[in-house]
């Protein structure tokens, strides 16, 4: 069975299933339906991924790091780069320092040699 659902539509039923196997709930889920730090997250990223996330991962803590992005593909941005104005924009648009990205370019080197 399949509800709409805030972003898109998600099949619910496995959520609602009774252990008979009859589902007991067909209401329309919003993000005031769900409790505590999943409503917050409910209306950041939608009901859907909501639900996957909490379906993968309950129980568990996660600490979500500062940074998104690998080193690797920082490094990447900053080949593409032509001169050291561009480094103090890659390491802004990323969350670095310019001297931190500098760090991160020579242990790099570094470790290639």
């Amino acid at each position: 069975m399949y509800f709409p659902i805030k972003k898109g539509i998600v099949d619910l039923s496995i959520i609602f299933m009774k252990a008979g196997g009859e589902l007991h709930s067909e209401k329309r889920i919003t993000a005031t339906d769900l409790t505590g730090v999943y409503k917050e997250i409910a209306e950041v990223i939608g009901i859907e991924a909501t639900i996957l996330l909490h379906k993968n991962f309950q129980g568990q803590q996660i600490t979500l790091p500062k940074k998104l992005f690998s080193k690797d593909y920082i490094l990447k941005q900053v080949e593409m780069t032509s001169n050291n104005s561009d480094i103090k924009t890659v390491a802004f648009k990323y969350g670095y320092t310019e001297r931190r990205l500098r760090q991160i370019i020579k242990e790099n080197e570094c470790k290639n040699d």
